[in-house]
């Protein structure tokens, strides 16, 4: 099975108006070439960390961030998260020269995700993959996880909320601190279902204009 998918990075151009929501182009827009078509989209609406101004010198005094989110023909989100080893270290710990490979593959990373508005929530563990370049961060010792979430029957008007987090064991996962969790400044990651959006609406999404806020009130942007 074929997915095409769109990952939204840091050296997308976003220009210089940047709104509090985004769209996901016309690929997330939920078509599905085996069967009819799908009457609905998955739309991101937030600003994707690394797209922020300052994402380096942001992500240098944090322990992790959320970093690209892709969304596939199927309603899969998958995000990833770079863990910033060198701050859940600790620079002034003398374990640079000492972690030996086994307490550097303690480390851990996830997602607490929900679908009802946190009456419940489903935390998933990451799975380790590679790491993107980023100069500015050279110096420091990062990983990266990814992680999934299917959304196939969420319905329109509903949306997944999520929140990331690590540690420098699988045990630290299990409670947390606040500073080893990225919530979006505790508004959480929202991907919300809509109608379907129309062939104009995906073609702005493809030029990563964020056109959430006008989308919500104009119905001549969905078919």
């Amino acid at each position: 099975m074929l997915c095409a998918f769109r990952i939204f990075r840091s050296d997308d151009d976003l220009g210089e108006d940047v709104e509090e929501e985004g769209v996901a182009d016309d690929e997330a827009a939920g078509s599905d070439s085996r069967g009819p078509t799908v009457n609905k989209s998955l739309v991101p609406t937030f600003v994707f960390p690394a797209k922020r101004r300052g994402f380096d010198e942001a992500f240098r005094a944090a322990h992790l961030m959320l970093e690209a989110l892709a969304i596939s023909e199927d309603f899969v989100v998958t995000g990833t998260i770079r863990v910033n080893e060198s701050s859940l270290q600790g620079d002034g710990e003398d374990n640079r020269a000492g972690e030996d490979e086994e307490q550097a593959a303690e480390f851990a990373a996830g997602v607490v995700h929900t679908t009802d508005g946190w009456q419940t929530s489903i935390k998933s563990e990451a799975e380790p993959t590679d790491s993107s370049d980023r100069p500015a961060l050279v110096d420091l010792r990062c990983r990266s996880f990814k992680f999934s979430v299917d959304c196939s029957t969420l319905d329109v008007g509903g949306a997944l909320e999520f929140y990331v987090f690590c540690g420098k064991k699988k045990e630290d996962c299990d409670n947390p601190p606040d500073e080893h969790v990225d919530d979006n400044a505790k508004q959480y990651y929202k991907v919300s279902c809509t109608k379907r959006l129309n062939e104009w609406a995906a073609m702005a999404a493809k030029e990563l204009k964020n056109y959430a806020p006008t989308v919500k009130y104009n119905k001549n942007y969905f078919e």
